[in-house]
């Protein structure tokens, strides 16, 4: 990825992504079959962002909605790799927890 891939990058994590919609998208499943499980999970997942501060929001819609390296996320936010893959295994750590309390298949 270019440097000016990844300033694009940034510029669209710094207000592209809304969080603002407590519902979340909704998510359809993969098989078709749960969809309101996959809508579960969406409005949980989006919820649990809500309340991360606004570090890890970025460095979690990098890695899994631009599909960005921990490298890569980094050098676009500015953060030693170190962190953010700590960051990125204790969200997806709290985020498990949160989907199963909710009910949601994992």
């Amino acid at each position: 990825m270019t440097d000016s891939e990844i300033i694009s990058l940034l510029a669209a994590l710094s207000g592209a992504i809304s969080l603002d919609d407590p519902n979340g998208p909704e998510y359809p499943a993969a098989d078709g079959t749960d969809i309101d499980n996959s809508i579960t999970a969406g409005a949980l997942i989006s919820e649990f962002l809500h309340e991360q501060p606004e570090i890890k929001q970025r460095i979690f819609v990098a890695k899994y909605y631009y599909e960005l390296s921990d490298a890569e996320i980094s050098r676009l936010l500015n953060v030693p790799e170190g962190s953010v893959k700590s960051r990125i295994h204790r969200m997806k750590k709290e985020l498990r927890k949160r989907l199963e309390k909710g009910g949601v298949d994992i």
